[in-house]
């Protein structure tokens, strides 16, 4: 990551994936954010920086900016290719901060462009679990099973829990509870 930005430091393409290589990679949150904040100060008009800083302010649990900045990179670029990738992710956000109406249709947009993706999947499920809808639960646990055949909560806790865990322990929490309260196995 620090040889990308000393050879591309005026590169806003470089510099956003930079700082989300070291944010996914190394776990440096602020570093990587401020490489992505280069980044937008350099060119404002990247989607796909903005996508990136929204997966940051996710991983500081700020939902809010999170939010914001995936609204903002879909208004710049809204024929992209990877909209189930742009749509769970914001769907993350809206389950972060609670909005579970907007969180289960974040991921029926997710699902609609990747009906298979399992991210989007996981997401349904946990929001259909934190909003109590049983029948719409069981229907996403069988597909995600499909595709994912070993999906547990024991698996999610170990997946999720350190993406997460270091600003928000409570997002965790949420997404494994509504993941349990819609059947996932142990």
């Amino acid at each position: 990551g620090q040889r990308a930005v000393e050879l591309g430091g005026a590169d806003s393409e470089a510099l956003w994936m930079a700082g989300l290589a070291l944010i996914i990679l190394d776990g440096q949150i602020d570093l990587g954010a401020g490489w992505i904040d280069r980044s937008l100060a350099l060119n404002s008009n990247s989607a796909d920086a903005w996508v990136s800083s929204g997966m940051c302010q996710n991983y500081r649990a700020d939902y809010s900016t999170a939010i914001e900045h995936f609204d903002r990179a879909q208004r710049l670029n809204p024929l992209d290719t990877l909209h189930h990738f742009r749509w769970n992710l914001a769907g993350m956000s809206y389950f972060g901060a609670g909005r579970y109406d907007e969180a289960y249709a974040a991921a029926g947009k997710c699902l609609s462009a990747g009906p298979t993706y399992p991210q989007a999947l996981f997401l349904k499920l946990a929001t259909c679990g934190q909003l109590g809808r049983a029948e719409e639960a069981a229907a996403t646990l069988t597909r995600l099973l499909a595709v994912h055949p070993g999906c547990t909560l024991t698996w999610a806790s170990e997946y999720f829990g350190p993406m997460f865990h270091p600003r928000n322990p409570d997002f965790v929490a949420r997404y494994i509870e509504g993941a349990r309260r819609a059947g996932l196995p142990e």
